[in-house]
């Protein structure tokens, strides 16, 4: 112990299982909150209701599968669903297309179709103007 009339801080240090646990959850929420701006832009871009469509489970995962691919790109993903909104076989503009591909499940279903939709969007900034509207960090 100190000297009589000084006082002595006990200052615990994390176990490493605590800083993995708190690096985990720091990630999760990181993902969580990404998955939420890129759904509340797909589902703007789309014109879907807000009040009917929601971010389920289903979305969100694919969502983190793609972000977990791309190095957690944010903006790519952005810039891959502008590239959707252009393409007219997705939108169901197409002549011979007989419904829209629209849904999230479909323009992100694998690396091959975001390559896709980006080489729609030749000039893009490293970050989307979407994240620069106060819409993500």
């Amino acid at each position: 112990m100190g000297k009589p009339g000084t006082a002595v801080a006990v200052v615990k240090t994390s176990t490493l299982p605590e800083q993995k646990a708190r690096r985990r959850r720091l990630k999760t929420d990181a993902l969580a909150l990404a998955a939420d701006i890129i759904f509340r832009y797909w589902r703007d871009l789309m014109g879907r209701d807000p009040a009917r469509t929601i971010l389920t489970v289903d979305r969100e995962r694919k969502i983190i599968r793609a972000l977990t691919e791309n190095g957690v790109n944010v903006s790519e993903i952005l810039y891959a669903l502008d590239g959707a909104s252009l393409d007219n076989w997705t939108m169901g503009r197409a002549e011979r297309s007989t419904k829209a591909y629209d849904d999230l499940e479909s323009i992100l279903m694998n690396r091959g179709r975001i390559e896709k939709f980006l080489l729609l969007v030749p000039e893009r900034g490293d970050r989307h103007p979407f994240l620069d509207n106060g819409n993500g960090a």
